[in-house]
């Protein structure tokens, strides 16, 4: 072992292999889900934000938070859908999901397998409920593999229950 790799310690071979397969452990949605998301996000046309309203439910609001995060299939951006309600003149999400998108589809593949999405943060704030499944700051950290699975079912549900109260024709 060189004097560099002594000095380094994350220049280990053990700490090299975890922080590299840390991102196998994450699930992206189902192709159904896949196809929902992509569909709302394509719809934003790089705005910022997107506002959409449906016929008695919460508006869904979805922003872009984050970008420029590395990941073993590329650059991947971060997304939050909520939807929200006034309570005692506070904003409450319920629910909020983010999402950490990578898109590697370019102009001649519009193909949905190009996409990877995966849940991250699942929020209710009348029940003061917070989970977070993925930690990252640049790049990811950390994975809390049941958890995020837990978070890629309920948003796979989530998305087609969007889909069924109509906020696609809004597209």
């Amino acid at each position: 072992m060189s004097i560099s790799n002594l000095a380094n310690p994350y220049n280990k071979k053990r700490g090299r292999s975890r922080t590299r397969n840390v991102n196998k452990a994450m699930e992206s949605l189902n192709q159904n889900a896949k196809e929902i998301f992509c569909k709302i996000i394509d719809a934003m046309n790089g705005k910022q934000n997107l506002k959409l309203h449906a016929k008695n439910c919460f508006p869904l609001i979805i922003e872009q938070i984050g970008y420029n995060i590395d990941t073993e299939f590329g650059k991947g951006c971060l997304y939050s859908f909520c939807q929200y309600f006034v309570q005692n003149g506070d904003l409450m999400q319920d629910p909020e999901m983010c999402f950490l998108v990578v898109d590697n589809r370019t102009d001649k593949s519009a193909a949905i397998d190009d996409v990877y999405v995966f849940p991250y943060m699942y929020q209710l704030a009348r029940l003061c409920f917070y989970e977070c499944s993925i930690d990252m700051c640049d790049k990811i950290v950390e994975v809390k593999t049941a958890m995020q699975i837990k978070h890629k079912l309920l948003a796979q549900v989530w998305l087609d229950e969007l889909k069924s109260l109509g906020f696609l024709k809004l597209l």
